[in-house]
Formats: structure tokens, C-alpha cells, sequence
């Protein structure tokens, strides 16, 4: 599959927050047409799935002994996160120029869903709240 291009939504701002991967909806219209069987697929879901938890997340939480991992919400790490299965949320820190919310992705162990709660908590109690995303 060749990489997405990204796209300025704001021209004239350069801050890469500007810089959003998901502007329309090619890759969810691209997938609903796949050429793949039904069989074909689920085997490649269960690829992607041992791929993204038991050789990939799981291990390698396991091996860094991390329980949880905090990262901007645009990175890669959500898809590999959603492939996983693993438990996700994000907490906000504010509008990008464009109007747009942006944040902190979390992930946690599988089954550790405890620690988003208490990540979160702690994080609301800590920051001020920011105001919510412009509507036009």
C-alpha cells in the first residue's frame, strides 16, 4: 500500500499539528471494495491481530515492563493500538489552528483498563480544562 499524503489544512501555517493524515474517506471506500475473499480477510485480520498484540504490543510492553504508553493522537501507535485490541483513550490538550481538538493517546496492557482511568483522572485533575473545538 503506498503512504498517505498529507495535506496542510491550513495553508500558510507550518506547525506539522497542521498536518492531519485522514482527509477524506479513500482508505475506508478502498477497503469496503477490496478484491480480498471473505476467508482471505479473516486471515489477514488474525495476521494483523498476532502481529499488532502477541508479537507486537503484548511483548513488547512486556519486555520493557511499561504499563502504560502516552503519545501524541496522531501517531501511528492508535492503529497499532485498534489492531491490538488493546485499551485506548485520549485526554485533551487543546485546538490545533485549524480549530481541530488534539491530544494525548494512551494505551494500556490488555485487561488494564484501570490505568487509562486513572491516567485520565489524574490528568483532569491536574491541567485546566480546555475549551472544545470551533464549530462554523
Amino acid at each position: 500500500m503506498p503512504p498517505r499524503e498529507q495535506t496542510p489544512r491550513n495553508i500558510g501555517e507550518t506547525s506539522p499539528l497542521n498536518y492531519i493524515a485522514h482527509t477524506n474517506q479513500k482508505e475506508l471506500i478502498d477497503s469496503h471494495n477490496s478484491p480480498l475473499s471473505a476467508e482471505e480477510a479473516a486471515e489477514a485480520y488474525r495476521e494483523i491481530y498476532r502481529k499488532a498484540r502477541k508479537d507486537g504490543m503484548d511483548k513488547y510492553m512486556r519486555e520493557s515492563d511499561v504499563d502504560i504508553v502516552v503519545a501524541n493522537s496522531d501517531c501511528t501507535l492508535v492503529i497499532w493500538a485498534a489492531n491490538a485490541a488493546h485499551p485506548s483513550a485520549t485526554v485533551p490538550l487543546g485546538n490545533i489552528g485549524n480549530g481541530h481538538p488534539y491530544g494525548l493517546f494512551l494505551i494500556a496492557r490488555a485487561g488494564r483498563e484501570d490505568l487509562i482511568f486513572r491516567f485520565m483522572s489524574a490528568f483532569e485533575a491536574t491541567f485546566p480544562k480546555i475549551q472544545g473545538p470551533r464549530f462554523e
